[in-house]
């Protein structure tokens, strides 16, 4: 059996345009950018451990917070995360950091801050970032490799 392949979607990249290439993975985000979650959608994504987040940047109401407010701390690289990305990017901060505490093999952003910054961010993060656009074939196969 093939493990599963933890996949961390950024604001932006939806889950409805990964058919079954993606059947081996499991897609988690969290919703730093209030107005951009859809309340109707059937099956969200699984949340991802939250960094940073405080009531003013986060679109889940009470009863969907399954963690406590000490889990919600910044890791020990979110600083080196702003320094990569600016302190004006602060959600792409938190994003990025919220996908290393969760422990992912794979960043899905179309965000061109991030992407372009991929080299730095990967080797201190750990895991791969793609534009999932630009690069869905060099996606697929890196799912592929990691199977």
């Amino acid at each position: 059996m093939s493990k599963r392949v933890k996949v961390y979607l950024d604001s932006g990249v939806g889950k409805k345009a990964f058919n079954k290439d993606f059947s081996f993975c499991e897609f988690i985000r969290f919703p730093y950018d209030i107005g951009n979650r859809s309340k109707k959608a059937k099956k969200e994504p699984l949340l991802a451990k939250p960094s940073g987040v405080e009531w003013a940047n986060n679109d889940l109401c009470l009863r969907e917070c399954d963690f406590s407010w000490e889990e919600c701390a910044e890791s020990e690289i979110c600083m080196v995360i702003c320094e990569i990305v600016g302190s004006q990017h602060k959600k792409d901060v938190l994003h990025l950091d919220s996908a290393y505490k969760s422990k992912v093999q794979i960043f899905l952003t179309c965000d061109n801050d991030i992407v372009s910054k991929r080299c730095q961010l990967e080797k201190i993060c750990g895991f791969k970032i793609f534009n999932p656009v630009k690069e869905y074939s060099k996606l697929i196969d890196y799912i592929n490799m990691t199977q």
